[in-house]
């Protein structure tokens, strides 16, 4: 492993020490078996709609896709957005009781 320092100092060494191919492998999302949930917008130019949608179709079991409401939820109004509670939040919580073990 790389000291920190020369990690720190060139990120990209440390991205070909770690993963030593331009892309990531490819998963078979077929075989995932725990309850997925799906919390997208269409304003997330990270993750546009059209790979939720792939996604969706990969997953076997998707058990709650939920599109957030507001048309300008970016991908960082997942974490710091100040309509994130009401716009994502409760709802977020009030599916993983519904869907966790008793």
């Amino acid at each position: 492993m790389l000291p920190i320092s020369t990690v720190h100092k060139n990120p990209h060494r440390l991205k070909r020490t770690l993963l030593p191919q331009e892309s990531p492998p490819d998963y078979d999302l077929r075989q995932v078996s725990a309850p997925v949930a799906l919390f997208w917008s269409e304003a997330d130019t990270l993750v546009p709609a059209e790979d939720v949608a792939l996604l969706r179709k990969e997953i076997p079991n998707v058990v709650f896709d939920f599109r957030i409401a507001d048309t300008r939820f970016s991908h960082q109004e997942f974490a710091i957005g100040i309509t994130a509670k009401e716009a994502l939040y409760d709802t977020l919580v009030d599916t993983l009781i519904r869907f966790s073990p008793q």
